[in-house]
């Protein structure tokens, strides 16, 4: 189920459309940005949450819309400084980042770092968390949501 609420920096668009398309199966949809990076993908979770992984879905014949790198930070409270949990430069279709840390988080961000060939905007064709609440340690890590592919 769905234990997290999104909120994007920038998009083209309404920010509603853009996170459905992030979260959409459907191969077309996707997240556009606008504007200065780092673009920003937050959730902010109703509950602790332990991420285990972040799989992003891009797309190199988006050529310089492309996102090249990315960093995921994670932290424990809306307001307080967020830590990089990991960053990674990224290929063609869906990569997946896996988190060393085992804290829980009530906040994640996936970050835009670079694009291919020095874009500005970029387009995020999916996102899509793996982890589980504290409150039920030790299940299988369902989809927090779903990645388009």
């Amino acid at each position: 189920g769905d234990l997290a609420r999104w909120s994007l920096s920038t998009a083209a668009g309404s920010e509603s459309d853009a996170v459905a398309a992030l979260r959409s199966p459907a191969s077309a949809a996707h997240w556009r940005t606008e504007g200065p990076r780092p673009h920003i993908a937050r959730l902010a979770f109703d509950a602790d949450v332990v991420v285990e992984s972040v799989a992003l879905h891009v797309r190199r014949t988006d050529l310089s819309f492309c996102p090249e790198r990315v960093g995921v930070y994670g932290g424990s409270s809306s307001g307080g400084e967020l830590q990089k949990l990991a960053e990674t430069d990224l290929a063609d279709g869906e990569q997946v980042v896996a988190l060393a840390t085992r804290d829980p988080l009530r906040v994640l961000e996936v970050r835009v770092l670079t694009n291919v060939d020095g874009g500005r905007n970029s387009k995020v064709h999916g996102i899509a968390v793996r982890g589980y609440a504290t409150s039920a340690p030790m299940q299988p890590a369902p989809a927090i949501v779903t990645s388009s592919a």
